[in-house]
């Protein structure tokens, strides 16, 4: 691990996967915050079709996005790192990908500082951290849109029920 520190720098290092999968980094950063997708769940009256909108988007165009900062990482380009990493941070966040907009906002302070020594490693790492996140969201994503299937909150049904028996 100390090699592999001295090659890629400690920040690099810490954002690799932990043996829990759905944890990625020392900072314990789940790799997806469904919190986030619930949010945007409440606002859907027809009971997750805009939840699968929003994280098809976020897949289709997360590939552009990475490939993109692959790019500007192999081309030694700050700026357009910079500012790659930026939008899919923002796309990472919206849909709750709480490990990967981390990475993301590390090589957006590594393209902003002019520090793209390393980025090329950091950009494997975001395939890879990419693909974890899109795999669970669109594994785990259906299901959980299904137990809440109605398009309300589980605190409005139990406010309901509570209405109901009162």
């Amino acid at each position: 691990m100390l090699a592999l520190k001295a090659i890629l720098g400690a920040a690099i290092v810490a954002d690799m996967p932990s043996r829990n999968p759905t944890r990625v980094s020392e900072n314990d950063v789940p790799l997806v915050d469904w919190s986030r997708l619930e949010e945007i769940r409440e606002y859907d009256p027809r009971g997750g079709l805009l939840v699968r909108k929003v994280v098809g988007t976020f897949v289709r165009e997360g590939h552009t996005r990475v490939a993109a900062i692959g790019r500007a990482a192999g081309g030694g380009d700050a700026a357009a790192l910079a500012s790659a990493a930026h939008a899919l941070k923002g796309a990472a966040l919206n849909v709750g990908a709480a490990a990967l907009a981390e990475l993301c906002a590390t090589l957006e302070v590594c393209g902003r500082e002019g520090r793209v020594d390393h980025a090329a490693a950091s950009a494997t790492l975001l395939r890879q951290r990419f693909r974890e996140t899109a795999q669970a969201l669109e594994k785990e994503m259906p299901a959980r849109v299904r137990r809440t299937a109605s398009g309300k909150s589980p605190g409005k049904h139990k406010r309901r029920a509570a209405r109901r028996r009162g």
